[in-house]
């Protein structure tokens, strides 16, 4: 086993570029999915809205109920939180 030398300072630069671009991407791909999931939730507010809830109830156990409160509670975690000191606007 050999020892690892130590990165120089070049190295350590482009490892943080690597990491900053896997990280901006990671951050796209979460705020797409986000966006498709308010896109889903309107999709299924629009269809109840359209058949009636008589006809489409929000009932626990239903399909289209779980897979809402699925999206939402995804939105709920992944909504970012203010940093103390920021003001929410």
């Amino acid at each position: 086993m050999t020892a690892q030398r130590p990165m120089t300072y070049e190295e350590l630069l482009e490892d943080l570029k690597l990491h900053k671009a896997r990280a901006d991407k990671a951050e796209a791909q979460v705020e797409e999915a986000r966006d498709v999931a308010k896109q889903a939730i309107e999709a299924f507010r629009l269809t109840q809205e359209y058949v009636t809830p008589k006809v489409l109830p929000d009932i626990e156990g239903w399909s289209h109920y779980e897979a809402k409160g699925a999206l939402e509670k995804f939105l709920a975690a992944t909504t970012p939180k203010p940093t103390p000191g920021e003001v929410e606007g």
